[in-house]
């Protein structure tokens, strides 16, 4: 009984090419809701270095990151930044 039905979610799921942007969209709202790889921001409400905490600066965004955006379907608002401490570079939403 279980093996069935755990045979037909696989198979409904995985089984056509129209299930791969369902679960793309999945996962995109799945990280949007829990809020995976969110930046942090310290106690003045800046945001702060994934590796070293400390503060970090905007820079001008490339042609990459609206990209991410507009893969993301405008739901993730990805911006530049870099730490000046400890040299790391990278997007955050």
């Amino acid at each position: 009984m279980i093996d069935n039905i755990v045979g037909f979610v696989v198979n409904t799921l995985f089984g056509s090419i129209y299930s791969v942007p369902v679960i793309y969209i999945t996962i995109i709202l799945l990280i949007k809701i829990f809020g995976i790889w969110k930046h942090k921001k310290n106690i003045n409400n800046k945001v702060k270095c994934p590796n070293c905490d400390n503060s970090v600066k905007r820079i001008s965004s490339n042609a990459l990151d609206e990209l991410y955006i507009k893969l993301s379907f405008n739901l993730f608002k990805f911006k530049r930044y870099t730490c000046f401490s400890c040299y790391w570079e990278g997007r955050l939403w």
